[in-house]
């Protein structure tokens, strides 16, 4: 039942990366912050990143969003997740590779701290 249930999540969260608006970004927060899967809480950020595609103005909205996650979260798939985005909205490189097939390498604990580093300039600089 659980892996049933966890399928589930893991297509609404694609889908709403794919099909959603800016108004169905606090649904993708709100499982980012939340969900018990590390995984899936990383899903959530690139679904955020899916829809900045769409919606450009939706770039600070995420940024804020994944702010906040990314500072108290440890694991290392959630984190790639956010990073990867973050990577993209303010092409920048933090230190996370993915390449066209979905591959991932870097050193996620290095990346987290320049991307927090870099969202506590941009704060401080208010540059959103």
């Amino acid at each position: 039942m659980q892996s049933t249930l966890r399928d589930i999540i893991y297509r609404c969260i694609i889908v709403l990366g794919w099909m959603g608006k800016a108004k169905d970004l606090p649904t993708l927060n709100e499982r980012m912050l939340n969900d018990s899967d590390g995984k899936l809480r990383g899903f959530s950020a690139t679904a955020m990143r899916q829809i900045w595609y769409n919606y450009k103005s939706t770039k600070e909205t995420i940024t804020r969003y994944i702010s906040d996650a990314i500072r108290k979260e440890e694991n290392e798939e959630a984190i790639i997740g956010m990073i990867i985005t973050l990577q993209d909205l303010h092409k920048k490189k933090f230190g996370i590779k993915e390449s066209q097939y979905g591959d991932v390498s870097g050193d996620v604990a290095l990346a987290k701290n320049r991307a927090v580093a870099d969202l506590d300039k941009m704060f401080k600089d208010n540059l959103l």
